[in-house]
């Protein structure tokens, strides 16, 4: 792994590289579930939010999308994320 002689970039590379690969990991995830499938639709009639949505909201607002996908997951009867588990 490359190291900067700036600590501040090397902690900033990092948080970027969590935030993108925990939306990478969102979408898998609610493709995987079927999130924003044909039949996945609200008592109104329209589709819940999918995979693409879900991996840039996560992207753009992680603090905020990032739990707000996990919470939607219950909906899904996802089980908790783990270590292994978030791999496939």
């Amino acid at each position: 792994m490359w190291q900067t002689e700036n600590p501040e970039v090397s902690a900033f590379f990092l948080k970027v590289l969590a935030i993108v690969s925990t939306a990478f990991v969102a979408g898998m995830k609610a493709k995987r579930l079927g999130m924003g499938s044909n039949t996945d639709k609200t008592p109104t009639g329209n589709k819940h939010s999918g995979p693409g949505a879900w991996t840039g909201v996560v992207l753009l607002l992680w603090i905020i999308g990032f739990p707000s996908h996990l919470f939607t997951r219950r909906r899904y009867k996802a089980r908790k994320y783990s270590c292994l588990q978030s791999l496939w």
